[in-house]
């Protein structure tokens, strides 16, 4: 009973650490000590009780992550729970799975579990019917470490992982043994690693681009889509020439994704052309798109004089979204804007590294997202889409501007940086 309770108080301590973690709380260090509490009681205790311990946090790892599947699979709450359990069976396995190895190669115990966890999120997020599971989430527990989240331009968000559970396991693997050499190398490690996220802390990263001449507006309607027959258009027309008597100096203005036209219609595609002209912004804007017979989710660029300088189909529409993707041969366009290469992604696309990565391989330097952003209901999924793009700008050096009608409006420069906000989901 003794080790039972031991295992659960080890559990309930590593699923508090990183709750606390999450962006919703913003207590970043924990992140790096969440798993140390199971993974030091697996490998320094052989009874088979002390699972508990991992059980307990692979299932509130699991909930704190899944659980807005209970509103989105509303009036299926069965399978909710069964997702919930499949992912909480996939993390079990991993922490198990470096338990194992590291009792019976203890030098490898630092290694193993970060290895083992990032193998099984590059899966998970590589398999196309898993795309409503796509993030790394453990990653995310650092999204506010900016210092930290330098190294995703190095190695992606998976090297954020990798690094936070290599903490938490090195000091798993010192704490569980005699002093020797070698772990005392592990500790030294250590104590570079955390002395350089905290003596970095204290100033923020510098941004390697300079765009000072840039000044983006992110217009947040609403869920007004969901009116039948409003005018969007006014709306958008209305918040941005407000935005504009507050700063008349905007270059580009980015309405949310509300597929609120049909890019054929081609009186609705005049009047925003004249909003552009007449205002002398460019404009990004969403809508939908009908070829042969095929419907793609489209954004638009407009220059300032009204004409389409960039046209982008979305590459991921969302699980259930009635949208199609474009062909794979489509090309990924970069408008040379003059405040720099500028691409677009639509709401979905920015948590998918690769279609990022492909737009900052063609030069861009700046992505403007229109985005839908849904929460249903839930913080911590509306702060998934944000801790995306927040990756995004970090591992492509790009300043990412997202307008999001129910989520995060948010524009973050190319170190990390969220420099403006708008959180109110209105």
């Amino acid at each position: 009973m003794f080790s039972l309770g031991i295992a659960i108080a080890a559990g309930v301590l590593s699923s508090v650490f990183f709750i606390l973690a999450s962006p919703s709380y913003g207590t970043w260090p924990l992140g790096l000590l969440a798993l140390a509490p199971v993974y030091y009681l697996r490998l320094a205790s052989r009874k088979s009780v002390t699972v508990v311990a991992t059980v307990v946090f692979a299932a509130a790892f699991a909930f704190h992550n899944a659980k807005w599947y209970f509103v989105f699979m509303g009036n299926t709450p069965v399978l909710a729970f069964l997702a919930c359990l499949g992912f909480a069976l996939v993390y079990y396995w991993v922490v198990e799975t470096a338990v194992w190895v590291g009792r019976r190669r203890p030098s490898l115990a630092p290694l193993a579990l970060p290895i083992i966890w990032v193998a099984a999120d590059a899966v998970r997020t590589s398999v196309s019917w898993l795309e409503s599971a796509w993030f790394p989430l453990y990653a995310n527990t650092q999204v506010g470490n900016v210092p930290f989240l330098q190294l995703a331009s190095w190695g992606g968000v998976h090297l954020i992982t990798f690094a936070a559970l290599g903490v938490a396991a090195a000091i798993a693997y010192w704490l569980t043994g005699p002093f020797k050499p070698f772990r005392a190398a592990w500790a030294a490690i250590l104590l570079v690693v955390f002395g350089a996220v905290w003596l970095g802390g204290r100033g923020a990263a510098e941004p390697s681009v300079d765009l000072s001449e840039l000044t983006v507006v992110c217009v947040q309607t609403g869920a007004v889509h969901a009116i039948p027959d409003h005018d969007i258009l006014a709306d958008y027309a209305a918040l941005t020439d407000e935005a504009l008597a507050a700063n008349p100096y905007v270059d580009v203005a980015v309405w949310t994704e509300t597929l609120f036209c049909d890019y054929g219609d081609a009186e609705t595609r005049g009047k925003i052309a004249y909003f552009a002209r007449s205002r002398g912004i460019y404009v990004v804007f969403d809508c939908y798109e009908e070829v042969d017979e095929v419907r793609y989710n489209t954004a638009v660029l407009l220059d300032r004089n009204g004409r389409e300088a960039l046209k982008w189909r979305k590459r991921h529409p969302a699980p259930g979204e009635p949208s199609d993707r474009p062909p794979k041969d489509e090309p990924y366009g970069v408008y040379d804007a003059p405040w720099g290469p500028t691409g677009l992604l639509i709401c979905y696309d920015d948590h998918f590294p690769r279609v990022a990565r492909r737009l900052a391989g063609e030069g861009a330097r700046v992505f403007l997202i229109p985005s839908n952003n849904h929460g249903y209901g839930d913080d911590y999924f509306y702060r998934v889409h944000l801790n995306n793009a927040v990756f995004r700008a970090v591992e492509n050096r790009c300043t990412t501007a997202v307008a999001a009608y129910d989520g995060y409006s948010a524009i973050i420069d190319d170190a990390g940086r969220v420099v403006a906000l708008k959180d109110d989901h209105e």
